[in-house]
């Protein structure tokens, strides 16, 4: 009906539409319009046009575009159009022929009868063979094994095949393909020989099988494929490419001179191969060649100025990169240091005993505005995985200790405060008075319990705060085995301090002071007699001794008390000297871990050895463990004098192995722990800090996050001299002149060109 034919020609319409708006974006990329002509032509076929129709379809076009253009229309404009689509139609026409001709079956049937004859590794090395007498040299590329090769013809014909049957399938996988390779150093040059050597080896494998019919739909193919392949290579290997594939500083510094003022630093930032745009930065870092990520870092942080404008690239690497510092932590520390020292400027002048300085900290702080998740921020990752001596850096020393004193400082005493007021509470309540069961001593040990279940249940809703909210780390224990941690958990502090105010609760709550028992009563409420442990009873008249028990009140009492008193150390963090040496102890406990839970495999084992021998005193695995432990620690029991034969010489074994052996050991490594963590300890201390500076702000509102960065005023210039406004995105702070010592200190690094120039001129050469 009409109203369908209105809807099929609208179809037709948009997608003729659709197909001359791409192709004619593409006019200056003839590469990939070749690639989309390729693509195009074979939906074209689905549809039922055919190389005949391209003639009707081109005269179809331009008058449309006349009957469009009106008056307007010029005979300039009508070559144009023709111009234009005869450039199309040639491969468009060559492609929907090869379909009519259904050169992609006969080239699948081919493919499938030579792997039917030959192994993957008998067509890998003929392919091998032919190439080494075609192209001898080109062999020096082929370095993996053989097998691997093999793989890699097979998948490559494979490849090809598809090119015929699928090709916007090919060419999704080609784009990968060709970076690889032109990583590996191929040029376009070896395009011909390598086809040359696929085309005979198939030859070869295929036998009687090879004809003309054959040997055409292979040929027609390859020089299809082939050029698309070296107009690839060609476009992918300018002078910027060159020089990352050959690892080489030098010739990088070449390509980049002659680029536009205005234009360096998206040269050294993105680099087009094929259409996919790659990072020269990234690409340097993953393939290990860190000199030429250096360069390209130390020329982004360059400040270079003319006569009109200075030119710094940190906006843009930032932009480009917004996780380069992540990177650079994981893959490559020590280019860490190259980053943040393009981030400062010192002025060469003293002024009245300081040196003027400016940070440039905008990206380093992090925008909440595009951060919503803090611990996503730069100074977070840095927390998570960097190293203690970045800390020491002067801008990541500055940044922390701006936060600290901004929000982190003041939040951290506020939240001291009121842990120990639960502190002091519980040990007066609990521990000073425990067996006080005055009104007014209940009436404490209520309120310590009621702040103690406030505490928990605050943070019972912080914690499914961030899990909904995504601010989890996830610990895997293997491919299917993980757990999501929230956030606030992965600080052990934090930890010891939720299960800490659970036991408390419960401690708070179940005080002995509600029983029956009068006083006297409750004090004697874990004791039993002695003859109910100990055997005969005592004559009458005799007092009973009695031996004191510890019932489960007790237990988590002491629990309690000595975790909330253990985590009395966190407070330290505000003197750095102490949190520098208590950061340090904990961080040889994970290490003196390891030795302690070798030598207590050693005590289980020797216990279940005495215990199998039935030697006195070692009668169960508990017992023999504790007496074990007894020996260790120079509290020998009197059944050690009894054993006699296999029993002792366990026993002597076991001390030679554990007194004499591990123990040593571990005050040797002790002692080696301690001297590698002290020379960073400054920088375990100011790690520990700007990691308490991060969660602080993790807890704080958006709202809040938000105003105190707009108190930077990020967006203003930062002077270098008296009117001489330069790059925005810092703070300038005065130093004492002492700086000027520091190995950081570089007096006014801004390199300045004179005389009249552009935007599109390079900068001089020296």
């Amino acid at each position: 009906d009409d109203k369908g034919r209105e809807q099929e020609v609208e179809q037709l319409g948009m997608r003729f539409w659709d197909m001359l708006d791409t192709l004619v974006d593409l006019i200056w990329e003839p590469e990939q319009q070749t690639v989309q002509l390729f693509i195009m032509a074979t939906q074209m076929h689905e549809s039922g046009i055919r190389s005949e129709n391209l003639t009707t379809m081109g005269n179809a076009i331009r008058e449309s575009c006349r009957a469009v253009m009106g008056v307007d229309w010029t005979p300039t404009m009508g070559d144009t159009v023709d111009w234009f689509w005869n450039c199309c139609k040639r491969t468009m026409a060559k492609t929907l022929d090869t379909i009519d001709r259904d050169d992609a079956t006969i080239l699948r049937q081919s493919w499938e009868s030579c792997q039917e004859k030959c192994t993957k590794d008998e067509l890998g090395e003929c392919f091998f063979n032919q190439l080494c007498n075609i192209a001898p040299h080109v062999i020096h590329l082929f370095r993996r094994p053989k097998k691997i090769q093999a793989f890699q013809f097979a998948h490559a014909v494979d490849m090809l095949v598809q090119f015929s049957e699928e090709p916007e399938q090919f060419f999704s996988e080609l784009k990968p393909l060709i970076i690889r390779h032109i990583k590996y150093g191929v040029k376009a040059d070896y395009v011909k020989p390598f086809g040359k050597a696929i085309l005979k080896a198939i030859e070869i494998c295929q036998g009687s099988l090879w004809n003309e019919r054959v040997a055409e739909c292979w040929r027609t193919m390859w020089v299809r494929v082939s050029s698309t392949v070296q107009r690839s290579l060609n476009v992918g290997t300018n002078l910027v490419v060159v020089s990352l594939v050959q690892g080489d500083p030098e010739k990088l510094s070449d390509a980049i001179d002659c680029a536009p003022r205005g234009e360096r630093f998206d040269w050294l930032l993105s680099v087009n191969i094929n259409g996919e745009i790659l990072s020269p930065l990234m690409w340097a870092i993953r393939d290990g060649k860190f000199a030429l990520a250096e360069y390209v870092i130390d020329h982004l942080l360059e400040i270079r100025a003319d006569r009109h404008a200075y030119y710094y690239g940190r906006e843009k690497l930032f932009e480009k990169h917004p996780e380069v510092v992540t990177v650079l932590c994981s893959d490559c520390p020590a280019l860490m240091d190259t980053l943040m020292d393009g981030l400062m400027w010192h002025s060469h002048s003293v002024n009245q005993g300081f040196v003027q300085v400016n940070y440039y900290l905008k990206e380093m702080y992090g925008d909440p505005k595009l951060i919503k998740n803090v611990w996503n921020s730069p100074v977070a990752q840095v927390t998570k995985l960097g190293t203690p001596d970045m800390f020491n850096h002067p801008l990541l020393n500055k940044l922390c200790l701006i936060k600290w004193h901004r929000f982190g400082k003041k939040f951290f005493i506020m939240m001291q405060i009121f842990y120990d007021l639960v502190l002091v509470m519980w040990t007066v309540g609990f521990v000073v008075y425990q067996d006080d069961c005055s009104l007014s001593l209940i009436s404490l040990r209520v309120a310590t319990g009621v702040l103690s279940l406030l505490a928990f249940i605050a943070m019972c809703a912080l914690l499914v705060s961030q899990y909904r909210s995504g601010l989890v780390t996830q610990l895997n224990w293997g491919p299917k085995l993980f757990l999501k941690v929230p956030q606030f958990l992965m600080n052990p502090w934090n930890s010891a301090r939720y299960v800490c105010y659970a036991v408390t609760t419960v401690a708070a709550f179940s005080e002995q002071c509600w029983t029956e028992e009068p006083p006297d009563a409750r004090r004697k409420m874990g004791c039993r007699p002695w003859a109910e442990n100990y055997g005969p009873e005592i004559p009458e008249g005799e007092p009973i001794p009695e031996v004191a028990t510890i019932d489960w009140r007790t237990a988590v009492t002491a629990f309690s008390t000595f975790f909330l008193w253990i985590q009395f150390i966190q407070i330290l963090i505000l003197s750095r000297p102490l949190a520098a040496f208590t950061y340090t102890l904990s961080a040889m406990f994970v290490d003196v871990g390891r030795n302690l839970m070798i030598i207590l495999v050693i005590i289980v084992s020797f216990a279940f050895t005495l215990t199998t021998l039935e030697q006195p005193g070692y009668e169960s695995p508990v017992q023999a463990v504790l007496n074990l432990i007894y020996v260790i620690l120079g509290m020998s029991s009197a059944e050690s004098e009894a054993l006699e034969g296999f029993g002792f010489f366990c026993l002597t074994s076991f001390v030679v192995i554990v007194e004499i052996g591990f123990l040593n050991i571990l005050i040797a490594q002790l002692a080696l722990i301690y001297e590698r963590l002290s020379l960073d300890k400054e920088g375990y201390a100011k790690m520990n800090r700007a990691y308490t500076c991060v969660e602080i702000e993790s807890f704080l509102s958006e709202k809040y996050r938000i105003k105190v960065w707009n108190e930077f005023n990020f967006d203003l210039p930062l002077q270098f001299d008296a009117g001489d406004d330069g790059p925005s995105g810092g703070i300038q702070v005065l130093e004492p002149a002492s700086v000027r010592a520091a190995k950081k200190y570089v007096p006014d690094r801004v390199l300045r060109f004179p005389g009249e120039a552009k935007s599109t001129d390079p900068w001089p050469v020296d």
